[in-house]
């Protein structure tokens, strides 16, 4: 099976590789890892934590270790910036404990 298709050139691009010159990623080349978490406003931050949770199971099945570890360093550096940002957004809800779900269950 070939996993190729047409780049932005024309020319095919192997799946996966998305080439500066085929004018891929041709706008991130000085931030190869993203945009600073901290530099981000809050919109860009929520909206980017949210694309990489929507990707992340894709990502763990299917994605090269190297892609794998990428992802999953951005994710973590993104979900650090929204703790730290919006504190009371990361509170963690009792009943999602092991003492809370065992105190619910009348287990205490």
């Amino acid at each position: 099976m070939d996993h190729r298709w047409p780049g932005k050139s024309g020319r095919a691009v192997a799946r996966g590789v998305w080439p500066v010159s085929a004018g891929y990623g041709a706008g991130m080349a000085h931030h190869p890892h993203g945009i600073d978490p901290a530099d981000l406003s809050d919109d860009d931050l929520s909206r980017e934590l949210a694309h990489l949770h929507e990707t992340r199971a894709a990502t763990f099945a299917s994605a090269a270790p190297s892609a794998l570890e990428a992802h999953t360093e951005r994710m973590l550096a993104l979900e650090a910036e929204h703790m730290r940002r919006f504190p009371r957004q990361a509170h963690v809800d009792p009943s999602r404990t092991r003492a809370g779900s065992r105190a619910a269950a009348g287990q205490d």
